[in-house]
């Protein structure tokens, strides 16, 4: 199977047994360590965990930093977008004294 189709498939059941059981919610030793790789999200940790065993059981390059890279322009991505759609709902200024 391609690892992109891999990857969309196992991701509502493996990776939510990865999330669950290797407590990347609750902050695992292993989710740290993701953490300082720069992978923050827990849907992001499961998903590379999934395509860096795909790519080790089809005998590719895990190529990190590429993985690394990828999630968190995809994040800085999704934020930039929330930011663009959300609304001010209260604004307040200051004046100055004297």
């Amino acid at each position: 199977m391609a690892e992109p189709d891999a990857a969309r498939k196992l991701h509502f059941s493996f990776g939510r047994w990865i999330i669950h059981n290797w407590g990347f919610y609750g902050g695992s030793r292993f989710s740290h360590f993701l953490k300082g790789l720069g992978i923050h999200h827990p849907d992001d940790m499961a998903q590379f965990v999934i395509v860096s065993y795909h790519r080790n059981l089809n005998r590719k390059p895990l190529d990190v930093k590429a993985q690394i890279t990828y999630y968190q322009e995809k994040r800085a991505k999704e934020n930039e977008e929330k930011l663009k759609k959300g609304k001010v709902l209260h604004q307040e200024t200051r004046k100055k004294k004297g």
